[in-house]
C-alpha cells in the first residue's frame, strides 16, 4: 500500500487496441515530441486549443521525464525552486540534481497559499512547482489562489510549473487546470502543464506524459529529449490516443472503484485512537495519516510486524505521518487494511 499504482480495469480493450497499432505496423520513429495526432487530442480534450497549438505539447516517457526535461531546461546552477510541503520527492531530486536549491514552503493546513510564497522569492528564484491536486495530501489550491500565485510569477519574473497528473481523480467535483483560469494567459511564457495517463486511465506501465509549454522552450526540449529517448513510445503515443478519444468511461470507472475503496479505509481507520486521518479529500488515491510517532518508526516496525508496505511522510518532507494508498488489487487492499488496524490497534493496548 505503498505506491499509487492504479489497475486498469479492461485489459481486452488494452490488448485489442495495441494489436491493431502492431498491425497497422505503427511501430517505427515518431517525431521526437511526439504524434500531432496525440497532441491535438490532448489540446481539444483539455480545451487548451484557443490558446496553444500542437507545437507547444510536448509527450515525453511519464510525467517524471516532463519533469526532467522541463527543469534541465529552465534551470542554472545555484537557481532556487520553491516547492510547498508536502511534496511529490521527485521535485526535491530532479532541483538538486540540476545544483539548483529547492525552498520549501510549510502551513500545517497544507493549501498552497500566495502570501506564504512571496515571503520565500528572492532574486534567486527560477521556478515554483505546484501539485495540484497534491500528492501526498489530496489538497487542492482554489482559482482565487491560483490567481494570486499568477499575479507573483509576474510580479518576481519566474516559471510557474503545475502538475496536474491527479486532477482527473476525484469524487465529487473535478478541479479546474490552471489554464482554465482567463488570467494564466498572463503568464503564457512562464506556465508549464504536466500531465499523463497513468492515473487517470491506470496506464503507469505505459511511461506516457505530456506537458504544454511556452513556445520559448519548445527548442530546447526538443533538442534533450532527441537525444535522450529519441521519441516517446511508439505503441504507446497511438495507444492513448484511441484511449483519449474513444474510452473516456475508463476513468469514470476507475473513480468509482477508488470511491468504493476510499470511503472502506476510511470507515476503517476512523475508529483508531492512536492515530488521525489528516486528508478526507475529494482527490487523489491516497490517505495522509498523522501517527504520535516518527514516520520512519511506524514504516518500519508496520513492515516488519505486519508485512505492510506504505510511504513515511518524512519522504514527503512530513514528520509523523505515512502515506496508505488504496489503491492496487482488491484482496490486496482489504488485506492490507486489517493488518494497518490490527497494528494500531495493538499499540492502543500496549
Amino acid at each position: 500500500m505503498s505506491i499509487g499504482d492504479i489497475l486498469f480495469n479492461d485489459y481486452n480493450l488494452l490488448a485489442n487496441i495495441s494489436s491493431n497499432i502492431i498491425k497497422e505496423k505503427k511501430i517505427n520513429y515518431t517525431n521526437s515530441t511526439g504524434i500531432t495526432e496525440l497532441k491535438k487530442t490532448i489540446l481539444s480534450i483539455y480545451d487548451y486549443q484557443q490558446n496553444y497549438n500542437e507545437n507547444n505539447v510536448i509527450i515525453c516517457n511519464g510525467a517524471k521525464h516532463c519533469l526532467f526535461n522541463c527543469l534541465f531546461s529552465i534551470l542554472e546552477e545555484n537557481d532556487e525552486v520553491i516547492i510547498p510541503i508536502p511534496y511529490w520527492p521527485s521535485y526535491v531530486d530532479l532541483t538538486l540534481l540540476m545544483k539548483s536549491k529547492p525552498i520549501f514552503v510549510k502551513n500545517n493546513s497544507f493549501i498552497v497559499k500566495a502570501e506564504e510564497i512571496e515571503k520565500k522569492i528572492t532574486k534567486k528564484t527560477k521556478a515554483l512547482i505546484i501539485n495540484n491536486p497534491n500528492n501526498p495530501s489530496g489538497m487542492i489550491v482554489d482559482e482565487k489562489e491560483l490567481e494570486k500565485i499568477i499575479d507573483l510569477a509576474i510580479k518576481y519574473n519566474f516559471y510557474l510549473i503545475c502538475d496536474e497528473v491527479y486532477m482527473d481523480i476525484y469524487f465529487s467535483k473535478r478541479t479546474k487546470s490552471i489554464l482554465e483560469l482567463k488570467k494564466s494567459m498572463l503568464i503564457k511564457d512562464k506556465l508549464i502543464i504536466i500531465n499523463s495517463v497513468s492515473k487517470r486511465f491506470g496506464l503507469s506501465g505505459l511511461r506516457l506524459g505530456y506537458m504544454i509549454l511556452p513556445s520559448s522552450l519548445v527548442e530546447v526540449v526538443k533538442a534533450l529529449q532527441s537525444n535522450m529517448t529519441s521519441n516517446p513510445n511508439t505503441i504507446a503515443q497511438y495507444t492513448v490516443d484511441i484511449i483519449l478519444k474513444e474510452h473516456q468511461n475508463i476513468n469514470t470507472i476507475l473513480r468509482k472503484r477508488l470511491k468504493s475503496r476510499k470511503d472502506y479505509i476510511i470507515e476503517k481507520l476512523k475508529k483508531l485512537s492512536s492515530i488521525r486521518i489528516k486528508n478526507y479529500s475529494e482527490f487523489g488515491i491516497y490517505l495522509l495519516i498523522e501517527t504520535k510517532e516518527d514516520s520512519k518508526i511506524i514504516f518500519d516496525k508496520l513492515l516488519k510486524e505486519e508485512g505492510v508496505a506504505v510511504m513515511p511522510g518524512e519522504v514527503f518532507g512530513l514528520e509523523k505521518y505515512i502515506r496508505v494508498s488504496f489503491s492496487g488489487k482488491d484482496e490486496e487492499f482489504i488485506e492490507g487494511v486489517d493488518r494497518i488496524v490490527k497494528f494500531f490497534n495493538k499499540k492502543i493496548d500496549k
